[in-house]
């Protein structure tokens, strides 16, 4: 029987033959690389490494940085602004361990008239101060009264007492009351010099 088709199927058979002989390894190579990768035994069973593609790092550039400064208040400057009266309410919460009036007793803590200019830890009559206060030395200026009030811990580190007063205005309140405790009260830190400003360019001058 004559089949007018026979040669294009002839020629179609051995398409398909080169087709499986060519193609299956391909095709068995990959679902054997997508084996090596699958699964969650996380390991390799002995076959074939699998292909690493090279990695290359990448550089993220976010601009140069922001460094922002902060400038530190000048005592003199804050305690020309000052008030004693606010001073003595912001110490209202110590009178239960100090006592401020002259000759007043000592409680917990030592009496604190004339406090400022006064030896660190030398009260007459008070023995209880801790060895971090004793061995600090110096004189109560408003200066050492001031980093004292700002963060005790950090000023005499191991001292009984425990505060941190970071207001600044609150903080030249209590120094100035506390100045003021005294029959010749020591007269407050001179504020600093105001910075010279940059001169102008002159249009003139040009």
């Amino acid at each position: 029987m004559n089949d007018p088709l026979f040669g294009n199927k002839a020629a179609a058979a051995v398409l398909s033959a080169l087709l499986l002989i060519v193609g299956l390894p391909v095709v068995a190579h990959s679902v054997y690389a997508g084996s090596s990768h699958g699964g969650g035994h996380g390991g390799d069973h002995g076959g074939k490494e699998a292909q690493v593609f090279p990695q290359y790092p990448v550089e993220l550039d976010f601009g140069p940085s922001i460094v922002v400064e902060t400038k530190v208040a000048d005592l003199g400057t804050m305690m020309a602004s000052a008030e004693t009266a606010r001073g003595e309410k912001g110490v209202r919460a110590c009178a239960s361990c100090h006592s401020f009036n002259e000759g007043g007793p000592h409680l917990q803590g030592p009496n604190l008239w004339s406090v400022i200019g006064r030896p660190i830890a030398s009260a007459e009559g008070y023995g209880a101060y801790s060895s971090a206060l004793k061995g600090k030395g110096g004189v109560w200026t408003y200066e050492a009264m001031s980093a004292f009030l700002y963060n005790s811990q950090e000023y005499a580190p191991g001292t009984a007492m425990n505060q941190k007063i970071k207001k600044d205005a609150k903080r030249a309140d209590i120094l100035a009351y506390l100045g003021s405790l005294s029959a010749d009260p020591i007269p407050f830190p001179e504020p600093a010099p105001a910075e010279p400003e940059a001169p102008s360019a002159d249009p003139a001058g040009e």
